[in-house]
Formats: structure tokens, sequence, C-alpha cells
């Protein structure tokens, strides 16, 4: 023992005389994940098929949402088309070859019942009209369905969605707990979706993931569904955005509901938690005038009239360019929202359109977020519209989604993490408030996810940002910044504003060669010799300065903006080339 000992001892001395970092003690680890549990909801607009059969195969429960509740009742649980106005919730025409198949794979089955919150203000205040509810409920979990082949559900989802205030929350809480000894009594699940908490405080977390066999978190539609300008929509396809729009299901919103169960529900509950993933889609359509191109479009202008999403059929004709019309189709995945986005040319109506949609790679960053937090499983809506394309071409668009999603659910090892610490509380607290960590140990992974930051002023070094390897936008506006040597090490910077501060030497920039916006307009710069090599920068401010010669950016020629005036030269003539190709500029 002795022996070993010392060789430890040895092995200490030598591993901190040379820096070495060890990875973080077992206890800091994350721990091993068990395999993620797999539910998904079948539409009452999906026809039956091979494909659906596949699908059913390899998960682990099914709901139907087949089901409406009205505020006043008078139909039970409404499962007709066109009833009541009901198009969206019945059972189609062949429901019970659906949960015949279902059955025959030992696959637990649930009816899926849909209310909006203007109906539920309706039924869930009153003892009667919640009794009546839950007698209707409870009538339909006792039925034979197929009229004859002995298929029952074996248990509810209630999905009452929109609800918002701590009425309708206790309303909703007493309801669900006058229901669930009810299902108990004929031993069927309660299963609850519910809406995320940011937007929505009719629900209470704490007490639903008591009451439920499962909760159901439906985290995504948060794109916005109006018109969007040229401007807002590049947000989602460019970098120069501290903070972007949302697309339909960022991942900062998924943090923030893994946050809220964290915060509300227990660990013993945590495994009754389910993070669904929508297949949606969005699409903002601009027209592009005829001899011109998107290029050239302002800023300013307005899409056009908002058309239903695309599905992902159609997405994957356009990629293959069934029709023919497409140009230009390009695929780019924003980082920051964890959103895949797809442009094309559309030669038949002259539009440039922009999509995003959901893929392998948002998928599975949401499905491992999901186990970083430790919940139980995924919701998928819906079965019939998982994106499932595996030749080439679509895998390069992400389009794999099915397999990806099977391959992510097992267990995984644990992962040995590095803890990182920061010289600078400034930088540190920038850092920590990006990632929504305001405190606690952080990690090497942590920092991986910064894309995007603004450092405000008061710091001390800026020796920090050389942890940040992944950042692609960067802010030290007006911090009285005077050098920028330690900026070398971000290689991944899209974008930079550097302005209103007192730096004179701009030449550790000239290895930064994937920047598409720098501005350094205020500063004390008079040589931009490092500037030439950077030929994939879009936009460029250098105005008031002491600049003496503008020949390096006569070799952008990726150029659109260039905005230079306020400097000691005056004579524009080295720039009458490239001035041509600029969209704006000031000389």
């Amino acid at each position: 023992m002795k022996i070993y000992r010392t060789l430890i001892c040895v092995i200490l001395i030598l591993a901190m005389a040379f820096g070495f970092v060890w990875p973080i003690a077992p206890a800091a680890q994350a721990a091993a994940v068990k395999k993620l549990e797999l539910h998904a909801f079948y539409p009452a607009r999906a026809t039956f098929s091979d494909n659906l059969k596949k699908y059913i195969d390899s998960i682990d429960s099914a709901s139907f949402l087949w089901g409406r509740l009205y505020g006043d009742l008078t139909d039970g649980i409404n499962t007709t088309y066109g009833k009541n106005g009901n198009t969206d919730f019945y059972y189609p025409n062949d429901y019970i070859e659906v949960l015949k198949y279902a059955k025959s794979k030992n696959k637990s089955i649930q009816m899926g019942i849909f209310s909006d919150s203007a109906n539920a203000e309706k039924f869930l205040p009153y003892k009667e009209q919640r009794d009546k509810a839950i007698q209707s409920i409870v009538d339909l979990m006792k039925r034979d369905i197929s009229h004859g082949s002995n298929i029952y559900f074996d248990g509810v989802v209630i999905d009452i969605e929109g609800l918002n205030g701590q009425k309708m929350s206790s309303f909703f809480n007493q309801f669900l707990k006058e229901l669930k000894p009810k299902l108990t009594q004929i031993n069927k699940k309660l299963y609850v979706a519910v809406n995320p908490l940011r937007y929505y405080s009719g629900y209470d977390y704490s007490t639903i993931s008591q009451i439920a066999d499962r909760m159901i978190i439906m985290a995504h539609d948060y794109e916005p569904l109006t018109k969007l300008t040229k401007e807002q929509v590049m947000q989602y396809s460019g970098y120069d955005s501290l903070n972007p729009i949302d697309s339909l299901a960022p991942i900062k919103e998924i943090q923030r509901v893994m946050e809220d169960v964290k915060k509300y529900v227990s660990k013993t509950n945590l495994n009754k938690i389910m993070l669904q993933i929508s297949f949606d889609a969005a699409q903002w359509r601009f027209q592009v005038p005829k001899g011109s191109t998107w290029k050239k479009v302002g800023k300013k202008a307005l899409s056009l009239e908002v058309l239903p999403p695309p599905t992902y059929k159609m997405l994957y004709d356009r990629i293959i360019n069934k029709d023919g019309n497409g140009k230009s189709i390009t695929y780019g995945y924003n980082n920051e929202l964890e959103s895949p986005v797809m442009q094309y040319f559309n030669t038949s109506n002259n539009t440039q359109n922009i999509c995003l949609y959901e893929n392998s790679r948002s998928v599975k960053a949401k499905i491992d977020i999901s186990k970083q937090y430790g919940i139980g499983g995924i919701s998928l809506w819906s079965l019939s519209n998982v994106p499932d394309y595996t030749d080439k071409t679509a895998k390069t668009y992400g389009l794999d989604v099915w397999d990806t999603i099977i391959k992510s659910l097992p267990a995984t090892a644990p992962v040995s993490q590095t803890k990182v610490t920061f010289t600078d509380k400034v930088v540190e607290k920038a850092v920590r408030t990006k990632i929504s960590k305001p405190s606690g140990t952080l990690y090497k992974l942590d920092l991986a996810k910064v894309y995007r930051l603004k450092i405000p002023t008061g710091y001390k070094t800026l020796n920090d940002l050389k942890l940040l390897t992944n950042l692609e936008y960067l802010d030290l506006s007006n911090t009285k910044l005077t050098s920028v040597s330690s900026l070398v090490s971000l290689k991944n910077l899209r974008v930079l504003y550097l302005y209103k501060n007192s730096i004179k030497d701009i030449s550790p920039l000239k290895g930064l060669t994937k920047l598409e916006v720098l501005s350094i307009n205020g500063n004390k710069v008079s040589n931009i010799s490092a500037l030439a090599g950077l030929t994939n920068l879009t936009e460029l401010y250098i105005r008031e300065n002491i600049i003496t010669d503008y020949s390096p950016v006569a070799k952008l020629k990726n150029l659109n903006i260039l905005y230079l005036k306020g400097n000691k030269l005056t004579n524009y003539t080295k720039l009458q080339t490239i001035k041509k190709g600029l969209i704006e500029c000031d000389f």
C-alpha cells in the first residue's frame, strides 16, 4: 500500500507541475442515463400505413388525439368529424385497424382529449361540470371502442391548452385530483399535456407531476406567425444578431423549460416528465422584382402573406427540386437557436423563401438536454409527420430524423467534464447570463454552448475569451478597449463589434477569416492592412478613425455595405471598382 501511495503522490506532483487537467470527481460527473421512454401522438388526419406500423413498433406508448371537450359538455367526449364544428379530433375511418395493430404489439394506448382555455373555463371551475366531464372520460375508458374486438384504451391524455392564472391552475389541479382516483379504480393511466410556464401560468408542474403518470411538456411553436421583414428573417440564416427571433423550438426556451422542471418537479417524479418535439415548420416568402436579386432586396422589405406551413414531404420535394423551380437551394444551421434553415429562390413566382424546420441535429440537441436534466422521456407530435428520409441529399439537410431519434434514446455512459474557472468576474457574469446559469460550477461543455456574447464595460482582462472557442458573435463596443490581442484565438467569429473604443492596432484580427461583419467605428486605427485577407466580410464599418490608405478594402469583393467617412483620407479613387457592387455606402 505504501508503494501505491508514493506512486500516486509522484503522479499528482507531476500533473500539477505540467498543468494537467484532471476530469472532475465522480460525484460531479454526469450520471449514467437510462434509455428514454418514447411516446408519440397519432392524429386524426393520419392514414395508417406500413411506415406508421414501423414507427409504432419502435415506440413505448401511443396516444390517439381523437377526442374533444367543449364547454357545455352536451356531447361528452366529441369524437365525430364535423359535429359542433369539430374538424381536428375525431375517430378516423381506419381507427380500429390502427388500435388493433398497436395492441398486437403490446403498446400502451391512450385516448387524447383536447380542450382550449375558452372551453375549459366553462367547466373546470364548477364541481357539477367537472363531475360530468370526468364521468364522460371514465365511461370512454370502460368502453370496447372496437365494438366487439375487446379493444380498450389503457388510459387518457388530458390536453387542455392555454391555461393562465392562479385560479385556473387551482381549478385544473382539482379536476386532475378528482379524475385520478376514478381512473385508478379501473386500472387506467393518466397522462397530462402542459404548456411552458413562460407564457402560460395555469399549470402547476409540482402538483401535476405528483398526480399524473406522465406529464408531457409541449415546448414548441415559439416562432412568429406574422409577416417579417428581410432584416428580421435574416436573423435565422445570418449571424448579425445577439438574440435572434425565436425559431420553432429554440434551445434557450427548452433550457428554460428544463430549469422550471428542475425547480418545481421533485427528483422522484422526474421519470414522469416528457419533452415534446413537434415536427412543424415555418416559411416566409419575399417577392424579388424581375431582373433583381435577393441580395438587392432592402432590409425593410416585408414578407408576403403567411401561408400554411410546409409539410416535411414538401420540404423534401424542394430539396431534391422535384418540380425544377428551385434555385440556389442552401442549408444552414443557427447554432444559437439550434435550428436548421433552408433558403431557395422559386423561379415560378420570383420569390425568395426562408424555411425553418426540425432536423436530426436539432432533435438530438433536444434529446441530449432531456438526458442532461434526467427526465423520463420524449414525446413526438406527431407520428404521421416525422421526417424519415435516408438518401444522401436528405441527410445533407438532416431529414433522417427518425433514425436519429431511435439511436439517441439508449442509455449513455457518464461523461467526464472539465471544470473551468474565470479570472474576470465581468466576463464570467456575461457568460453565466447567456447560458442561464447564474451560479454553480462551470464546465467546458457549458462554454461550448456560448455562440453569441456581449460584454459590458468594467472588465479588467479579456484573457478568458480563449475559453469561448465557439463564439460567432462578440460585442465589445464602448468598453474602453485598447487592444484586440485577446481575440486571436476566436477563429469562429462571424460578427465583431468594436466601435467607440481606443484601439490603434487591428493586426491581431487578420487571422479571423470567417468574419462577415466588422465594426471599428470611432477608434484610433490608421493601418487597416489586416483587413485585406478577411475576404468573407459583407459589412464593414470603419468610420471616424485616422485611416490613410483604403487599398486593403478594395480586395474585399463580397462587401455589400461599407461606411468609412470621418477618416483623414477623403480620396476614394481606389474604391470605385468595389463601390459598384455595394448596396449601402457613405461615399
